[in-house]
């Protein structure tokens, strides 16, 4: 992990400011303009903030951060949370399944016999298409 900058506070400070800024306003999104007054952080600090805890405090807390149009929330309900979480494996299977179109297929035609892209190209097609059944399932 990086070491802070003197002076600056540390990836988890400012994760756990952001948590508790999500946790006061439950129910209601913040945008980052909101939790920057909520926190008193810089935006790139509130930026930072939201990195650490997806990456680690969402683990420590049980409590992913979700966000919609309204801004970043911590939610309250389990259909939110799918909602969300379809949301992000649509986006993903789409930019998935263009960098497979995209690349992939064009590599495999130019070479045919290269290993890479024989092993590689129907692992990312089978990823793809569960991550868009996911996304469009019931």
């Amino acid at each position: 992990m990086p070491r802070p900058r003197r002076g600056a506070l540390p990836d988890n400070v400012v994760g756990e400011q952001v948590r508790l800024a999500l946790t006061e306003a439950r129910g209601v999104g913040l945008s980052v303009a909101k939790l920057v007054m909520a926190t008193e952080l810089s935006p790139y600090q509130v930026g930072r903030g939201l990195r650490w805890y997806k990456e680690v405090g969402a683990q420590i807390y049980t409590a992913p951060i979700t966000r919609d149009r309204d801004g970043f929330h911590l939610p309250s309900d389990v259909t939110d949370l799918l909602v969300y979480e379809r949301s992000e494996c649509r986006v993903v299977a789409t930019r998935l399944e263009r960098l497979v179109s995209g690349t992939f297929v064009p590599h495999a035609a130019l070479f045919p016999t290269d290993q890479a892209v024989t092993v590689v190209l129907p692992q990312l097609q089978g990823i793809a298409a569960q991550l868009h059944s996911f996304a469009t399932g019931p």
